[in-house]
């Protein structure tokens, strides 16, 4: 069974055009006049950070990392007057030099950032990972909609450059079964199209079907999930299905063209054995 590969250009060139993007890429990289050195017990975890867990051997790599190099690039982050500093990017960087016990870590203060850029600017920087969860940013997006700072999907879309169909199915990733999303983060499965196609599936199957395919390219996955798919749809042949004396009459109405030519296949054999 050939091995599958992971693709990860769907989301680097979505983020790639944000013009967010670029506007973080320059606030964390700025002059050395306007770093600062802050205390780490000051720093507040952004409540729109996507990034739910962090695997403790990338933990430990980029903590030795700062330790022999040093903190290559500073955080960003905003003030909080009655808290403190929320973190905006670098929630990696900040775990590290905790790992470290280090009391402070290099940062750039970012003033007035409206609610919008607190939400979007973590799942940006997100989005540029090549490790990136998809389930972690479809909680963080479904979080930003819930809490209407964005009034719909293509309203988010627009506002990080990526197209309505790539939200819409990276937010039906949460939809399947709770027990499926466990394994699923377990395994570092990646990959949103077989994702989504699980997710048209009922919730009985999903969790078998996704073992049977994830270790499968992706159209060998797609095709074998598509069957499927057909397996489950074929009942709904005897409620499309109208016969007749001299005549078979197919109901096309809320079927989509998969469905319709599984029915009007049998209907063809069924007329060549009445012929």
């Amino acid at each position: 069974m050939a091995k599958r590969k992971i693709d990860y250009n769907l989301a680097k060139q979505a983020a790639g055009n944000a013009a967010l993007t670029e506007q973080t890429t320059s606030l964390t990289s700025p002059s050395k006049d306007s770093i600062r050195d802050i205390p780490i017990s000051e720093l507040i975890t952004n409540p729109y950070q996507p990034r739910i867990k962090i695997e403790e051997k990338q933990l430990k790599e980029l903590a030795l990392s700062i330790e022999t190099e040093g903190l290559l690039q500073p955080i960003l982050v905003t003030t909080d007057l009655n808290k403190g500093f929320i973190i905006l990017a670098g929630h990696r960087r900040v775990e590290a030099h905790k790992l470290l016990d280090k009391e402070y870590i290099k940062a750039v203060v970012l003033p007035n950032v409206s609610h919008e850029q607190l939400a979007i600017i973590p799942i940006i920087e997100n989005l540029q990972r090549d490790d990136m969860d998809p389930i972690e940013n479809a909680i963080a997006f479904k979080r930003i909609l819930d809490e209407k700072i964005f009034s719909s999907q293509i309203e988010l879309a627009n506002k990080i450059s990526v197209s309505k169909s790539w939200m819409s199915r990276i937010l039906s990733i949460i939809k399947l079964p709770e027990e499926l999303l466990k394994i699923i983060r377990e395994d570092k499965f990646k990959d949103i199209n077989i994702l989504t196609a699980l997710n048209t599936l009922e919730n009985s199957k999903t969790i078998s079907v996704y073992h049977a395919v994830k270790d499968m390219t992706r159209t060998d996955a797609l095709q074998y999930i598509s069957s499927i798919k057909k397996k489950n749809d074929i009942p709904v042949v005897k409620e499309k299905v109208v016969v007749t004396k001299n005549k078979i009459t197919i109901d096309t109405k809320n079927i989509d063209k998969e469905t319709e030519k599984v029915i009007r296949d049998l209907v063809s054999q069924i007329e060549k054995i009445l012929q």
